[in-house]
């Protein structure tokens, strides 16, 4: 009786498409903010937190949709856990936008691009692994893409070393070297949470394969 008072299927696939297209709008953003005046940042990092917004409100849609739904295409944690996952990415890019803005960082003059790049790439290869998972097809070679986004993941911890062991060396402010030291952990997190992502979709292709 109370499985008919819900619907029995729903297209939760939408929900991690549309997600992750936002997400990408955001670190694509992120990266056109990077090379500006700091004086430019703010309308910026405005976009990147409306795009959180509407990111958060497809967050909120899956998780009340997945409360009401009777038959879910794989495990409903694992679906919570994907998407509430998904959102970490972008709030983190989002925190990375207004930690730039409210420290008045001159961006120009760091390594930051490097990171977010990595990070665009480790997005952009999610994006794709989340098309494969709505066709619940294996690739031939199903580690393939999945590799691509623990590549990143580990260029990501690499580069973070990197660049805080040289904040380290060369920077003689210690309020400014405070600051870069948590943007670049935050984009190292950010690319973490997309090795998380990506670990996740690999588990659920797998044992529903």
């Amino acid at each position: 009786m109370f499985g008919k008072l819900l619907p029995r299927t729903t297209d939760f696939y939408a929900f991690f498409e549309k997600h992750i297209a936002i997400v990408l709008q955001a670190v694509e953003k992120l990266a056109e903010m990077v090379p500006c005046l700091h004086q430019e940042h703010e309308k910026q990092a405005e976009a990147i937190a409306v795009l959180e917004k509407q990111a958060d409100n497809i967050t909120h849609q899956c998780i009340e949709t997945l409360h009401k739904t009777f038959i879910t295409p794989f495990e409903r944690n694992d679906i919570y856990r994907l998407i509430t996952h998904m959102d970490d990415i972008l709030d983190l890019i989002e925190d990375v936008a207004a930690r730039i803005v409210t420290y008045k960082m001159d961006t120009r003059q760091h390594e930051i691009q490097t990171l977010v790049t990595i990070l665009m790439s480790a997005v952009k290869a999610l994006q794709g692994i989340i098309a494969i998972l709505r066709t619940s097809k294996l690739p031939k070679d199903i580690s393939q893409p999945f590799v691509i986004v623990h590549t990143l993941e580990n260029e990501g911890d690499k580069e973070v070393r990197r660049l805080i062991g040289k904040l380290f060396d060369e920077e003689k402010d210690p309020f400014a070297l405070i600051k870069w030291k948590e943007v670049y952990e935050n984009l190292e997190e950010a690319i973490d949470y997309c090795q998380s992502v990506s670990n996740i979709i690999e588990g659920v292709m797998i044992e529903n394969s």
